[in-house]
């Protein structure tokens, strides 16, 4: 798994290519929390147009994030 960000303004875009399944998703999850942690953000992005393989495990990332999305649109 390979995640790499993008930031436009206050748009952070996280592009994560690769395979991505329980023993990653953690550390994706992690990686995502210390930029948004960071109070700059008002709306993130998931690029997922590279993932090459995933399992379930990607929407505990989505999930976790979804309060996040639901603020940044208020």
């Amino acid at each position: 798994m390979k995640l790499e960000f993008e930031v436009t303004g206050t748009v952070l875009t996280a592009k994560i290519s690769g395979e991505l399944d329980h023993h990653v998703s953690k550390e994706l999850r992690e990686k995502i929390d210390l930029k948004l942690a960071t109070g700059v953000y008002n709306t993130l992005i998931f690029d997922f147009n590279n993932l090459a393989f995933t399992t379930f495990h990607f929407l505990s990332i989505y999930v976790l994030h979804s309060a996040f999305l639901i603020q940044a649109c208020d």
